[in-house]
């Protein structure tokens, strides 16, 4: 009898230590999923402050072309792009066509196709595709490289990390829209500068560093100066002028200048040795 107890009060106790070791997993879980939303939301902060600063001038832009302020909003909501809000703009105040529109769009936007193949090998192949569209819709520069720096892409930060974010850039933007209707036309036209001085933000760093983007920017410019000027070209719309000096622009940096994978892994590195060994030469 002796015995019989003994193995039932070793079982039992076997027992009791793994249901306290399968709740203290739980918990944990729950824990760290929290942690995780919480960490995504405090990561969002400084890039959803950067995001109002910046799309102010889109807002004063939507102004410029006498949109109301609620269609900035859903603009703004739905694509956070400004290089594709700006060309998206552009073409919307030439009174372009639906289809220029979204030509233009995805190719000023193309590299967001790369960044989310990049990501979907971070994420779990069981997730749903609805999950998969939501994480889609918060794929930008920044919110792209506060995710890819992990270990894994979690769902509940990377969610967390895009609501700031999301939040600053529209609410940005309906503020310059906002004040677009009330400040002077010429205040409002001086103010117009920022958005040109936020696109050099964006373009003279990387053209600082790197040989190959300063021979891509200054064909893709060129052509757009060839084809503003062109007495039978300059007939088309703006949009299918952005298209043509994009492809002609990226199709000559691609056979000139290609990046082979380990390039890519190594982050640009290989443009810099590159452009060191040329000037080295």
């Amino acid at each position: 009898m002796s015995g019989i107890y003994a193995r039932h009060g070793f079982y039992a106790t076997r027992w009791t230590t793994t249901t306290r070791c399968r709740y203290g997993r739980i918990i944990w879980a729950v824990k760290n999923a929290g942690g995780s939303f919480s960490a995504g939301l405090r990561a969002g902060i400084p890039i959803g402050l950067g995001y109002f600063a910046v799309s102010l001038a889109i807002g004063l832009y939507w102004a410029h072309g006498a949109y109301p302020p609620l269609a900035a909003a859903i603009f703004s909501a739905t694509n956070m792009s400004s290089t594709g809000q700006f060309a998206a703009i552009t073409i919307a105040l030439a009174k372009g066509g639906i289809f220029e529109l979204a030509a233009t769009t995805l190719l000023v936007n193309l590299r967001y196709l790369l960044m989310s193949i990049s990501l979907s090998q971070r994420l779990d192949p069981q997730l749903s595709t609805g999950k998969r569209l939501a994480l889609a819709a918060g794929v930008t520069d920044e919110i792209y490289a506060l995710n890819i720096s992990r270990p894994t892409v979690q769902i509940r930060y990377y969610l967390a990390s895009m609501i700031l974010p999301i939040a600053g850039w529209t609410c940005g933007t309906v503020t310059g829209a906002l004040a677009g209707q009330v400040i002077p036309p010429s205040l409002q036209s001086a103010a117009g500068i920022l958005l040109f001085a936020m696109f050099i933000a964006i373009v003279v760093p990387p053209a600082l560093s790197s040989h190959p983007v300063r021979v891509v920017i200054a064909v893709a410019g060129a052509c757009a100066l060839v084809l503003a000027f062109t007495p039978v070209i300059r007939e088309l719309d703006v949009g299918w002028r952005i298209i043509v000096a994009t492809c002609i622009a990226s199709a000559l940096g691609a056979t000139c200048y290609p990046i082979s994978s380990q390039t890519a892994a190594l982050g640009g590195e290989g443009d810099e040795q590159r452009d060191t060994g040329r000037q080295d030469a």
